[in-house]
């Protein structure tokens, strides 16, 4: 069977652009992710799209990650919590969990590896490779983070598949976390994969 690992197109305007405009730290396969608004005194800060207030780490002390699970737990309720549009389902997700971790770098591609300062984020939704008949055309957004001890913890924002063989255009409504315990790298696409074959 031909792989149906496809990637949607995209416009790339707004957040994206500035994230790919932001490869000024010379580090290779990340970026530095646009400065928030400065953070409330309760150490939260509203991000376009949502519909409440995402918490941030108290006093930005994230780099680095020191609880992996917690962080992608993090991420998750800021996923539920979105406002999502067709236009901003990807790009405003990504843009939303950059302001409520401002001092986090992503990954320019969901194959490379977290660390425990770098976010391996998926910038669009795609079809996991290998996938289960339940899963082989949810469309899904993968995520990856891993702490200073290396544990690594993975979740996925998922618009699950119309029926067999059929894609939808919906938005997204599964917001799971992803068991990464026997993954072989710790990211996005290992995460999106992982969750396509349970």
């Amino acid at each position: 069977m031909p792989s149906r690992r496809l990637t949607y197109m995209f416009v790339l305007t707004g957040p994206l652009a500035a994230l790919l405009a932001g490869c000024s730290n010379g580090t290779a396969g990340t970026t530095t992710p646009p400065t928030s608004a400065p953070a409330t005194s309760s150490g939260s800060t509203s991000a376009p799209g949502t519909t409440g207030s995402t918490t941030a780490p108290a006093g930005g002390a994230i780099p680095p990650v020191t609880d992996a699970s917690a962080v992608r737990d993090q991420l998750l309720q800021i996923a539920k919590g979105y406002h999502y549009t067709k236009v901003t389902k990807d790009t405003g997700l990504v843009s939303a969990w950059q302001q409520a971790f401002p001092n986090m770098k992503v990954t320019l591609f969901y194959d490379q590896p977290a660390t425990a300062d770098t976010f391996s984020l998926a910038q669009s939704y795609t079809f996991p490779s290998g996938a289960s008949d339940d899963h082989a055309y949810d469309s899904i957004l993968g995520f990856a983070v891993m702490d200073q001890k290396g544990a690594c913890a993975g979740g996925v924002v998922v618009i699950p598949e119309k029926g067999p063989g059929e894609a939808s255009d919906a938005l997204p409504s599964v917001f799971a976390p992803v068991d990464m315990s026997n993954a072989s790298k710790c990211s996005a696409e290992v995460a999106q994969d992982t969750y396509g074959k349970s």
